[in-house]
């Protein structure tokens, strides 16, 4: 809401809840997920489908962003694989988007768990 109120002021990046592998979990967080929020409210098959809607959403969030060209923000950590000799924000720019699936042990991951 507040980012429709205010569109210049607030900027959302991509974390760990915005992923399908995390808030399809029923499994884990049962009645918490947001896929059992989803379908619960709205019903199997409504329901799942705002949840693909919602998460095709998610899929385009940006997975880091910089503040004033100082400031690095990103949900989970710096990827290991940045802290490397001759690595550069260019590697997080070069990241296809929209992004649907995250692996482990790819650097996304880690920019949304560490």
């Amino acid at each position: 809401a507040q980012k429709v109120l205010n569109p210049y002021k607030w900027w959302m990046i991509r974390g760990n809840h915005e992923t399908r592998e995390v808030n399809g979990n029923v499994k884990t967080y049962r009645e918490g997920s947001f896929l059992h929020q989803c379908t619960s409210i709205f019903g199997d098959d409504d329901g799942r489908l705002i949840w693909e809607a919602v998460n095709d959403f998610f899929d385009t969030l940006p997975l880091a962003a910089r503040v004033g060209g100082q400031i690095f923000c990103v949900h989970g950590g710096l990827p290991k694989e940045m802290c490397q000799d001759g690595s550069s924000l260019q590697m997080i720019n070069e990241i296809a988007c929209p992004l649907k699936m995250i692996r482990r042990g790819e650097m996304v991951h880690s920019m949304l768990w560490s």
